[in-house]
C-alpha cells in the first residue's frame, strides 16, 4: 500500500467516515488516477478540479437525457 493511500485511509477513519464511504472515496481516487494514467501523487490540484468538473458535466448530460424516460409528459411538452 502506498503511503498516500495509507494516509488517506487513516484520515478517513479519523473523520469517522463509514467503510462504504471510504471505499467510494478510494474508488474516486482510482478513477482520477486512471483518467490521467498516473499516480494521484503526481496530479496537480487543477487537474483534479478539471476532472471533477468533467464528471459533473457528464452526469448532468446523462441525467438530462434520462428526463424523457423518467418524465414522459415533459418530453411531449405537456405538464
Amino acid at each position: 500500500m502506498s503511503p498516500l493511500r495509507a494516509r488517506m485511509i487513516e484520515d478517513m477513519k479519523l473523520a469517522g467516515l463509514a467503510a462504504t464511504t471510504q471505499e467510494i472515496y478510494l474508488q474516486a481516487v482510482r478513477s482520477v488516477a486512471k483518467h490521467y494514467n498516473r499516480s494521484p501523487e503526481l496530479l496537480a490540484e487543477e487537474e483534479v478540479r478539471r476532472y471533477l468538473l468533467d464528471v459533473r458535466e457528464r452526469n448532468a448530460r446523462s441525467t438530462q437525457s434520462a428526463v424523457p424516460l423518467l418524465l414522459p409528459e415533459r418530453a411531449h411538452g405537456s405538464g
